[in-house]
């Protein structure tokens, strides 16, 4: 397993150069996930089972039955596909890929059969504007496109602070 001191190098082949890399792939991750890492002098692969589900773009929403068409965004995990996009708790999303939004299933429809990246018509500060949030990919190469250094233990998406669980 993982252990104290190890150098995480990649995470399912992707390479992380940055904390938020990391942080960005463990909170999109499959469950059962690689880490290629650096130990003392050897590169090692390690397999590892991640607890909770993978985030799908890294925030939650509710619906307002007094405000029809839109979905409130409750939630946005730092370093997730949707902070990078800069969506923040209480913008209203009005549509998804140009759609409107008619009830919580077409919703969640919508974000998975989006087109990448994912354009959303948010409403923010009494201003409609659209953001693109891209997905991370675990079969593209294309790095992540991260930009912060915060350096904290990703959340996954049932909340808890994700460790790897390398007991297999």
């Amino acid at each position: 397993g993982l252990h104290v001191g190890d150098r995480v190098l990649a995470l399912n082949n992707r390479p992380i150069t940055r904390s938020s890399d990391f942080r960005s792939l463990v909170m999109t991750a499959p469950t059962e996930t690689i880490f290629k890492v650096k130990r003392d002098e050897a590169e090692l692969e390690i397999p590892a089972t991640l607890r909770g589900n993978p985030v799908l773009l890294g925030f939650r929403w509710t619906i307002n039955t007094a405000e029809p068409g839109s979905v409130i965004v409750t939630h946005v995990a730092p370093e997730s596909p949707a902070a990078i996009a800069t969506l923040k708790p209480q913008h209203r999303i009005r549509a998804v890929a140009g759609q409107s939004i008619e009830n919580r299933d077409q919703f969640q429809k919508l974000l998975i059969e989006a087109p990448d990246p994912i354009r959303l018509e948010v409403e923010r500060d009494g201003k409609v504007t659209t953001l693109s949030v891209k997905r991370l990919n675990f079969e593209s190469d294309e790095p992540s496109q991260t930009a912060s250094n915060e350096s904290a233990m990703p959340t996954r998406s049932d909340g808890t602070k994700n460790k790897p669980d390398t007991s297999k």
